[in-house]
């Protein structure tokens, strides 16, 4: 536990969706304003940028800071790198918190029968496509749209870092098995689930994901997302990103050259669920 008056220090990420709202309460701290609460002692942020948030271990970020804006708490639980937060605030505050969270956010940083995390945002993959450069085509409804629209359109994914992974989960959950092992609770056990069922749906993703690489960019494709919705938005070579963590600046007029239309993940089927893996932070 950090001692009585010494300076806290906090790491974020380098994306006003990382930084804007923590700028804004140091603000309010250094003019001891207290209307969201006193803090027991300075609070200062750093941030670093999106590849490191992504894949900088959290381990070694919690020998560094106190406070951490990060992505997959599970990780830093398997290390005993955070403390749970379950032992640091009330049943009632975590519920208030749970209670104003998007979605299953909240939910999405329990694990093992704790709370590793709180959410500051909350995100999604979505299809993001230039309605200019779609020649006229819909966006892509299902996986079979998107490999035929890759024959067709310029066309991108977001295969860097940990989203070649996320992909292929998407594309398995679209087709509606989970492949990822689950403890009794339904909480991650770690590691791909062994029935048949997740076995084909994998196969299946790899095999489609396999036809549609040899029709894309590869050097834009092992950027993250805001490299690809960036040339997106400033460059006329990509009319289509079927799975993409959404930004929803890129999609304000004005912002950028050109704007970018949110639509829904592919589905499998005709008429079926979209398959999205949660994010944010």
């Amino acid at each position: 536990m950090t001692p009585p008056g010494r300076a806290l220090r906090g790491i974020t990420w380098d994306h006003p969706r990382g930084y804007a709202a923590l700028a804004e309460l140091e603000r309010l701290d250094a003019k001891a304003d207290t209307r969201y609460g006193a803090m027991p002692a300075p609070l200062a942020w750093d941030r670093q940028p999106l590849a490191g948030f992504e894949s900088q271990p959290i381990a070694d970020l919690a020998g560094r800071y106190d406070l951490l804006v990060i992505d997959h708490p599970g990780l830093g639980a398997a290390t005993a790198a955070l403390h749970p937060l379950d032992d640091l605030f009330s049943p009632s505050e975590l519920a208030a918190w749970a209670a104003a969270a998007v979605g299953p956010s909240f939910g999405s940083y329990h694990y093992a029968g704790h709370q590793w995390a709180l959410p500051l945002d909350a995100a999604a993959q979505i299809c993001v496509v230039r309605h200019d450069l779609m020649g006229g085509r819909p966006p892509p409804a299902t996986w079979q749209e998107v490999a035929g629209l890759a024959r067709e359109a310029p066309f991108a994914l977001v295969l860097g870092g940990p989203h070649a992974l996320l992909t292929l989960l998407a594309i398995c959950a679209a087709q509606g098995v989970p492949p990822v092992a689950e403890a009794d609770d339904g909480s991650p056990a770690g590691g791909f689930a062994e029935d048949a069922a997740a076995r084909d749906a994998v196969l299946t993703a790899l095999d489609l994901l396999a036809d549609v690489c040899a029709r894309i960019d590869l050097a834009l494709a092992a950027g993250n997302p805001i490299d690809v919705l960036e040339a997106m938005a400033v460059e006329d070579a990509t009319a289509c990103s079927p799975l993409v963590y959404g930004y929803v600046t890129y999609s304000e007029p004005g912002r950028r050259p050109h704007q970018l239309a949110a639509c829904d993940a592919p589905a499998w089927q005709p008429g079926g669920r979209p398959g999205s893996v949660l994010g944010g932070t």
